[in-house]
C-alpha cells in the first residue's frame, strides 16, 4: 500500500514539474492538470517551449493553446479545428463572444475538437528580431502527434483565423514539413484538408502588396515599407494540390487600383486575388471570397464548409 501510494505521488510530482516547466504534453494524463471546469476545456497547456513579449497586448506570452473536446466524444477519431487568434487578443476564446458561438459551440455540436493556439507571426512579431513563419504548421504537428491520446483524427484538420490569425492561409498552403526521420511531433504532417480566414492577408510581399496601388504610389509604398525576402506569399506559393479557402471581408471589394491611404491590412481584395490564383490553377471551385459580410453572419456556415471537405474514414 505505501508503495503504491509512494508511486502515486511520484506521478504527481512528475505532472506537476511538466506543467511548470511548459513542457508540451505526452499522453492524456499529462493533460490533466490543464483542465479548468469552468470552460469545460483543457487550458494553457503548451505545444511548445518558446515564450516573447507580445508588444500588442504588453506581456510576455508562451506557445500554448486550449482545447475542447466533445463532452459526447464519438466512438470515431474526431476531426480538429485549429482557430488562430486576431491581433490585440490571445488563445483564450471567452464563452459566448463570437468565435466562441461561430467556431467552438458548432464543432463541438459536430462531434469536432477545437484547438486554439497562442503563435508568432512572421510580420507582427518581426520586432523579436527573427522572422516566425511556422507557429502554425508547429502547432499544428503537435496536436496531430497527440491524435492517439486525444481521439483525434488526424485525416481531418482544418485551420481557421482572423486578421493575424490568417496566417492560416499561408501555412495551409506551404509544402508538407513532415519529416520521416524526424521525432513523433516533426513526423506529422503540416497539410490541412481547407482553411477559413476572416479578414485574410494572402501575402506579406511588399512588392506583392504594391500591385494593388496605383503605379505612381508603389515606389513612395516600397520606400516606406522594403521588401522582407522572408515575408511569405500565399498567392505566390499556391499549387494544384491545395486546399479549400472560404474568405470573408466585413469591407468592400475595390476590384481597382487603390491609394496608400487605401490599401489597408484587410483589404479584401486580397480574397478576390487568391481566387484567381486558384482558377489559374484549375481549382477554382476550391476557393471563394465574399465582402461586405455583417459581423452577425461572418461564421455562418463555417462547420458545414469543413464538414464538406471531410476525408472518409480509412
Amino acid at each position: 500500500m505505501l508503495q503504491s501510494l509512494a508511486g502515486l505521488w511520484m506521478l504527481v510530482a512528475m505532472l506537476s514539474v511538466a506543467q511548470a516547466q511548459g513542457v508540451p504534453p505526452r499522453t492524456q494524463a499529462e493533460m490533466q492538470p490543464y483542465w479548468v471546469a469552468s470552460c469545460n476545456c483543457y487550458r494553457n497547456v503548451p505545444w511548445g517551449e518558446a515564450k516573447w513579449f507580445e508588444a500588442p497586448l504588453a506581456r510576455e506570452v508562451s506557445q500554448v493553446f486550449d482545447l475542447w473536446l466533445p463532452v459526447n466524444r464519438p466512438a470515431a477519431p474526431m476531426p480538429i479545428v485549429i482557430w488562430a487568434h486576431a491581433s490585440g487578443k490571445d488563445h483564450v476564446i471567452v464563452a459566448r463572444d463570437s468565435v466562441h458561438k461561430g467556431i467552438v459551440v458548432p464543432a463541438l455540436a459536430a462531434g469536432m475538437a477545437v484547438m486554439s493556439v497562442e503563435f508568432r507571426h512572421p510580420v507582427n512579431n518581426s520586432y523579436l528580431g527573427t522572422i516566425y513563419h511556422t507557429d502554425l504548421a508547429d502547432a499544428t504537428q503537435y496536436i496531430r502527434s497527440m491524435a492517439p491520446e486525444l481521439g483525434l483524427d488526424t485525416h481531418n484538420v482544418f485551420l481557421a483565423g482572423r486578421s493575424r490569425g490568417t496566417l492560416g492561409i499561408w501555412t495551409g498552403l506551404q509544402d508538407d514539413r513532415a519529416d520521416p526521420n524526424g521525432d513523433l511531433v516533426r513526423r506529422q504532417s503540416t497539410r490541412v484538408n481547407a482553411i477559413f480566414a476572416i479578414e485574410g492577408q494572402t501575402t506579406y510581399k511588399s512588392t506583392e502588396n504594391a500591385l494593388y496601388l496605383y503605379e505612381n504610389e508603389r515606389a513612395a509604398y516600397l520606400k516606406r515599407n522594403p521588401e522582407n525576402p522572408l515575408y511569405g506569399s500565399a498567392v505566390g506559393s499556391a499549387t494544384a494540390d491545395d486546399p479549400a479557402v472560404m474568405m470573408r471581408y466585413p469591407s468592400a471589394f475595390f476590384r481597382r487600383l487603390v491609394t496608400r491611404s487605401e490599401l489597408k491590412a484587410h483589404h479584401a481584395d486580397y480574397g478576390l486575388t487568391l481566387c484567381q490564383r486558384y482558377a489559374e490553377l484549375g481549382i477554382g471551385d476550391r476557393c471563394t471570397a465574399t465582402d461586405l459580410v455583417p459581423a452577425t453572419a461572418l461564421f455562418t456556415g463555417v462547420i458545414p464548409f469543413f464538414q464538406s471537405w471531410l476525408t472518409p474514414a480509412r
